[in-house]
């Protein structure tokens, strides 16, 4: 049987009406994602998300206890925020947003909450540790106070002083401590803390506590001795400067650590002390006695801190004195060169230290190894950056040498490294010149083929 034509438009009609049919009546959907940005004391912007593609308008609903909303404002279809200037500082606000059209409203929104600005400071906190007038002995320190309430949340910016000559400034939020470090040893400090909440209102400052940090160093200075070092051969009577350096655990100057100097002449078995210093000073003009000695000397030097903690460091190796030479008996002389400074480690206690440079050549008194100590005496002693370098070398190198003084292989590779280094030293200016040598030869190596060869200019 033949469907007819005015059946089959009546189907095409049904496939398009129905489902029209079938909308007619709903409502919008509910926008989602509502949320809001206090903007002034005055101020709050609400900004959400547009789910339906038919409603004619959007209903801004306000209220104060999240319960009960009322209409605060419309706005137009696909508009997706709202500036509410109608707020008063220092109030919490509940907000939902409604979609409409022609058949009805959405579903509401989530509901947000916001607080608005205020224009009243928070009050001063209360200080409880360290309490007033407290003495520690560490310069890592915990400060505490107890919490002030703000709706629009709180910044606390604590403050400590030396007395007058520094100011440390730390500031933290949602939480009531902070850790500060590196307080000196030996200082009084004045501490106290501001809050400040999120509409920039800063309170009162706290009433301002004391704390001592005294001097009590849990480790002892690092002491290294630079001068009689192993390998000198000095004359009996003549002066010679013992220098050394040492630091404390603050890492500042220390000229108040106390210093004994003692000497052995049998390579450590038995000591005498030579002199005693109440300032760190660095070096000591001594007069070699007349007590020959061949390689069994040494120079022990001692520093001792405020918290009566001691660090000690002997002469790497041993040095020589022979007899005074006729009429130089009490001649002065300059130091000879030093041998490889070492660790904090004593000739009586741990041995004799081998260090990288004299582990590679076999003799402190190597050439080689004297280009290297000079440049450390003269280039990298003299500054603090260079002196850092020396203090880790100190600390990091003795087994890494101890090694290498046993594997010949090692020890030849070491030398070739180095080689380069002391030939620098020796002559730098020759050192440049093979250097800037080098650097063109590399650039004209690297240059492509046709770089090489001449070109012929045009003829005009």
């Amino acid at each position: 049987m033949k469907t007819s034509f005015a059946l089959k438009i009546i189907m095409v009609l049904g496939l398009i009406v129905l489902p029209v049919s079938a909308a007619i009546g709903a409502a919008p959907n509910e926008p989602t994602g509502l949320t809001g940005t206090v903007l002034s004391q005055t101020e709050i912007k609400l900004d959400w998300t547009d789910n339906s593609l038919d409603e004619t308008s959007f209903r801004i609903e306000r209220s104060l206890d999240g319960v009960v909303f009322d209409q605060l404002d419309t706005v137009g279809p696909e508009v997706t925020s709202f500036a509410d200037s109608t707020v008063n500082p220092d109030i919490l606000y509940f907000y939902q947003v409604v979609a409409v059209n022609q058949n009805g409203d959405s579903k509401p929104s989530n509901v947000i909450s916001k607080y608005t600005l205020d224009s009243i400071a928070p009050q001063a906190s209360i200080l409880k540790t360290p309490p007033n007038g407290d003495q520690l002995d560490t310069h890592n320190v915990r400060f505490e106070w107890d919490p002030v309430s703000d709706m629009s949340g709180v910044t606390y910016r604590i403050v400590v002083t030396d007395m007058g000559n520094g100011i440390i400034l730390h500031d933290v939020s949602g939480i009531t401590a902070s850790n500060i470090s590196l307080l000196l040893y030996d200082s009084s400090y004045e501490w106290n803390v501001t809050a400040t909440d999120g509409a920039g209102n800063a309170g009162p400052t706290s009433g301002s506590y004391y704390l001592v940090v005294v001097a009590i160093d849990h480790l002892a200075p690092d002491t290294v001795v630079t001068a009689p070092n192993g390998g000198e051969v000095l004359e009996a009577g003549s002066s010679f400067a013992i220098t050394w350096y040492a630091l404390d655990q603050d890492f500042t100057s220390t000229p108040d650590l106390k210093v004994r100097i003692f000497f052995s002449h049998d390579n450590g078995s038995s000591w005498e002390q030579i002199a005693s210093l109440e300032n760190n000073l660095g070096a000591f003009d001594w007069t070699v006695p007349n007590i020959i000695c061949d390689e069994t000397c040494l120079i022990r030097v001692t520093t001792e801190n405020e918290a009566q903690m001691l660090g000690s460091d002997d002469s790497d190796f041993a040095f020589s004195i022979i007899a005074a030479s006729a009429g130089a008996l009490g001649a002065t002389e300059t130091n000879p060169p030093t041998g490889e400074v070492g660790g904090n480690g004593s000739r009586g206690g741990g041995g004799s230290k081998c260090f990288i440079a004299t582990a590679a050549y076999g003799s402190p008194l190597a050439g080689e190894v004297e280009t290297l100590r000079g440049f450390r005496d003269r280039s990298l002693l003299t500054n603090s950056l260079g002196r850092a370098f020396v203090r880790f070398y100190y600390r990091h190198s003795p087994p890494i040498a101890a090694y290498i003084s046993t594997h010949e292989t090692l020890r030849t590779a070491v030398r070739l490294s180095l080689t380069p280094l002391v030939y620098g030293i020796k002559y730098p200016v020759a050192a440049m010149l093979a250097g800037f040598f080098a650097a063109s030869v590399l650039i004209y190596m690297t240059k492509p083929a046709g770089d090489h060869k001449g070109k012929r200019r045009p003829i005009l």
